[in-house]
Parts: C-alpha cells; sequence; structure tokens
C-alpha cells in the first residue's frame, strides 16, 4: 500500500486528471480512424481493432508518450537525488534501483489509464473473442495495428498484452538511459536537459527518416507489434534488445561507478 500511495503522490491530482483527458481524446481519434475505415470498405470491425489502435500508435507513443516520461522522468531524477536518501542507500547503484521501481509503478498506472481510455472507446462496438473481418480481410493491410499480428498467428489478448509490453521496454530503456547519463557526469542538470531533447528527437528522426530495410535502427520496430512483425524474424527480439541495452547501459554507469570509488 505504502508503495502505491507513494507512485500516486509523485503527480499530483490535476496531473493525472490532464493525463487522462489526453488520453481519452487521442482514443476517440484512433476510434474515429478505425470506423471511418471500416465504414469506407464496408467491413465489420470490432473492439480489437480500436485497442491496438490506441495502444500501438507510433504518433500516441513518440509526440506525446515519450516526451512526457522524459520530462517526468528527468524531473523525478532530479527530485530523488537528495543527499539523505544517497546516504541511506550507501551506492547510486542501490538508489538506481529503488527509483527505477517507482517508475515503473508509476508505468503500470499510466498504462492503466491507457488501457482504460481505448476500452471507454470500444462503447457502442461488438465485442468477440476472435479478430474482425476486417482484420482477416486482404485490404485488413489499410490498418497496420492488427493485419500483421493476425496474420502471425497471435491471438487478440496476447496482441494487446505486447503491445502494452513493447511500449513499456521501451520507455523503461529510456529511463535508463536517462539514468546513465545523470550519473557518468558532472554537470547532471545540463547533461539531463541536453539528453532528455537529443533522445526525443533522436525518437522522431529514427521513426521519419530510417528507410525500412533498417529495422534495427527504426525505433517504431521495437514498440509497435505490428511493425516489429514486419521487421524481425521473431517477436522476443525487441524485447532481448531492451534486456541488452539494459544491461549494458547499468553495467557500465556500475563500473564507472566502482572506479570512481577506486580513485
Amino acid at each position: 500500500m505504502r508503495f502505491s500511495r507513494h507512485c500516486f503522490r509523485s503527480y499530483n491530482v490535476w496531473m493525472w486528471f490532464f493525463v487522462a483527458v489526453v488520453l481519452l481524446l487521442c482514443a476517440w481519434d484512433q476510434r474515429m480512424f478505425v470506423m471511418d475505415l471500416a465504414q469506407y470498405k464496408g467491413l465489420h470491425s470490432n473492439q480489437w481493432d480500436v485497442l491496438m489502435a490506441c495502444l500501438g500508435s507510433p504518433f500516441l507513443v513518440l509526440y506525446l508518450i515519450s516526451p512526457f516520461w522524459i520530462f517526468h522522468s528527468s524531473r523525478m531524477i532530479l527530485q530523488d537525488w537528495d543527499p539523505v536518501v544517497l546516504i541511506r542507500f550507501k551506492s547510486p547503484m542501490h538508489w538506481v534501483w529503488f527509483t527505477l521501481a517507482k517508475r515503473i509503478g508509476q508505468l503500470i498506472v499510466f498504462y492503466v489509464l491507457l488501457l482504460l481510455a481505448a476500452v471507454a472507446m470500444t462503447t457502442g462496438i461488438p465485442w468477440e473473442s476472435d479478430w474482425s473481418a476486417f482484420t482477416k480481410s486482404p485490404s485488413g493491410h489499410l490498418i497496420a495495428y492488427t493485419q500483421p499480428v493476425y496474420e502471425s498467428g497471435i491471438s487478440p489478448w496476447l496482441g494487446v498484452l505486447l503491445e502494452m509490453g513493447l511500449a513499456g521496454g521501451y520507455l523503461i530503456v529510456i529511463q535508463l538511459l536517462l539514468y546513465s547519463l545523470f550519473l557518468l557526469f558532472s554537470h547532471k542538470r545540463l547533461v539531463l536537459l541536453f539528453g532528455s531533447v537529443l533522445i526525443f528527437i533522436g525518437g522522431i528522426v529514427s521513426y521519419k527518416m530510417v528507410p525500412g530495410d533498417l529495422p534495427f535502427a527504426k525505433v517504431t520496430s521495437y514498440f509497435v507489434l505490428s511493425y516489429t512483425l514486419q521487421s524481425f524474424p521473431a517477436v522476443w527480439v525487441p524485447f532481448a534488445m531492451y534486456l541488452l541495452f539494459s544491461v549494458v547501459l547499468l553495467g557500465f554507469a556500475y563500473l564507472y561507478l566502482r572506479m570512481k570509488r577506486i580513485e
């Protein structure tokens, strides 16, 4: 209970309200996109089309969720970097693990809100256990969120979970990258500021300018399930890359801090 209360206290009530409103507006936009496209093609759609469109939108992740997460993470890193807290943990790496656990808790809360917003947008849409006729039709490629997932044999429930897992892993890696920059350099505020801007711009550049034949360099290949299935031989590849990148970042930071302590 203490942990959950702490997660909610890190945002004020108005911040959560603002986040919920923005997510609802984005979910509504995705719903209208799906419904208009299905109506244009004269095909039946269901709740999975809307849910996958809301959870797997590159625009939502890159232009709304990522900058919000980067700004919030940077602010919380500076807020948590307290001498009293560091003395209690006795090691910067212990501080990283503790604050990372808090960020993951907040990320879970955030995605619960997003999922609730997406579910709310399925009101009035038929609920079915299988993919819709729209997804299964040859013209389903027009809605790239579900058709590749259906063709891969992944069930709708698993598809939703994988979509949230991919995007969540992407945001956690961003968090670890910010931790590494913060710990490795002396001018922490300045480095955190420039690092945050570069991470945000780098994601957009990767999305807009990297060609599709370079999937490992295209950021959407890692957090949009349909792109993952088209870019990599297996869905576990992005998760393996997340794990590898996380181990490298944390390992490098740990070795640097250990060498600095020896000096």
